[in-house]
């Protein structure tokens, strides 16, 4: 890929590195939406070969960057590693993220 972000030229790119960029993003910079976007797949493909082909597929799609400019309101936002904070919520990960039963 070309025109990495700065801040993936730093080792290790941890998720402080990941969040600190997403930190920055507004609905108006293309720009800043771009490099997060690209260090947070990166992050999280990690070291799978296969990583950087499907991001560089990813933006090469029509409307790419139009894409990455939403709008998100939350309100509740919770580690989901905090079980406290999950039943505080209500939230039983083992119902959220629970696959369907096939049948026939």
């Amino acid at each position: 890929m070309h025109d990495l972000p700065a801040c993936l030229e730093r080792e290790p790119l941890t998720r402080a590195v990941v969040t600190g960029y997403a930190a920055k993003v507004t609905a108006e910079d293309r720009a800043v939406q771009r490099d997060a976007f690209i260090a947070a797949m990166l992050w999280g493909y990690g070291r799978v070969g296969y990583g950087p082909s499907r991001v560089e597929r990813i933006m090469a799609q029509p409307g790419f960057e139009e894409q990455l400019a939403f709008d998100v309101q939350a309100e509740r936002i919770v580690d989901l590693r905090d079980a406290e904070a999950l039943a505080a919520l209500g939230v039983d990960l083992a119902d959220t993220w629970r696959r369907p039963v096939r049948t026939g």
